[in-house]
């Protein structure tokens, strides 16, 4: 990410040191918009994690990497013209959308972030149980269409309210609510076929 980290050296920085961790994200980016590089740097460091991961499920045969500088160089360019009261958050996601879906042309596979649902377990339970459940979930939410598997893990996973998520999938809010309950019925209803067969937890 040499060429973001770049971007900070090449604007006059702040002498007064700013408490940029307890900023908000919107207050980072309205910083952002004044062409604060520290305040720049300081949301990338925010959202570079998640962006990521979310990158990663949509394009998993692509460098995310790649579309993470992309989206970040992107937003320093146009940085005078943001709009705060949109939401820098779902702004940024939707932005890594449109470049990870370009770079791949269609949604193939959902790939899971490393932590999966609350499978149920407890912490007795046998880890080569909860190790199988899980690799169950992730086969489970892959066989999901793929809007529906985008909006229960941008709703799971990233834990991105229902309104954040229509405006990153450009979709209504009713539509992503449909999306995630079908989610989860067609989800519990896989796990009850898959402990009918006595594969599940015993």
């Amino acid at each position: 990410m040499e060429a973001i980290q770049n971007l900070s050296t090449q604007e006059t920085r702040t002498t007064r040191a700013r408490p940029y961790v307890s900023w908000s994200l919107d207050e980072l980016a309205s910083a952002v918009a004044d062409s604060d590089a520290d305040a720049f740097e300081a949301l990338f460091e925010r959202l570079r994690e998640p962006l990521f991961r979310y990158v990663r499920e949509l394009a998993p045969s692509g460098d995310g990497y790649d579309v993470l500088q992309d989206v970040f160089l992107k937003l320093w360019e146009v940085r005078s013209r943001l709009e705060v009261r949109v939401g820098i958050k779902p702004l940024l996601y939707r932005m890594a959308r449109n470049r990870a879906l370009n770079m791949t042309r269609k949604l193939k596979r959902i790939r899971l972030p490393g932590d999966l649902p609350d499978s149920g377990q407890s912490p007795e339970g046998s880890t080569v149980e909860l190790n199988e459940l899980q690799e169950q979930i992730q086969d489970w939410i892959g066989q999901l269409p793929p809007r529906r598997a985008e909006a229960f893990l941008l709703s799971r996973f990233h834990e991105l309210p229902h309104a954040d998520i229509a405006r990153i999938m450009n979709l209504s809010v009713r539509t992503v609510q449909t999306h995630i309950v079908h989610a989860l019925k067609d989800l519990r209803a896989a796990r009850a076929r898959w402990e009918a067969t006595g594969r599940g937890p015993q």
